[in-house]
């Protein structure tokens, strides 16, 4: 899986499984330079530069099948985007038969 996260590092991402579902979260928060809202002082911008930032929210569930390998699943974010490998296991078509009373 595959997703685009621009401006996210993986300390801003958190990725777990729970009753089956993959669970997605992320979080950019934006860092003022000051009390101001990063403006200096004679109302000229800190270092002179003007600067932007992303910042947002993510959050995502994905319902899982039943072969997958819960153990084995990885995620890492690159370049801002998050690649979740998710293994699944044999599945040897196991058919269980019920009884009709």
């Amino acid at each position: 899986m595959r997703f685009d996260m621009p401006g996210m590092t993986r300390d801003d991402v958190k990725v777990w499984v729970e009753d089956k579902m993959l669970v997605v979260k992320a979080e950019k928060k934006l860092n003022k330079k000051n009390a101001n809202g990063g403006i200096g002082r004679g109302g000229e911008y800190e270092d002179d530069e003007w600067s932007a930032k992303s910042y947002g929210k993510y959050s995502s569930r994905i319902a899982l099948p039943e072969n997958v390998v819960f153990e084995k699943i990885t995620a890492e974010v690159k370049d801002g985007v998050l690649y979740i490998n998710i293994p699944k296991g044999d599945n040897n078509g196991r058919v269980l038969d019920i009884n009709v009373e």
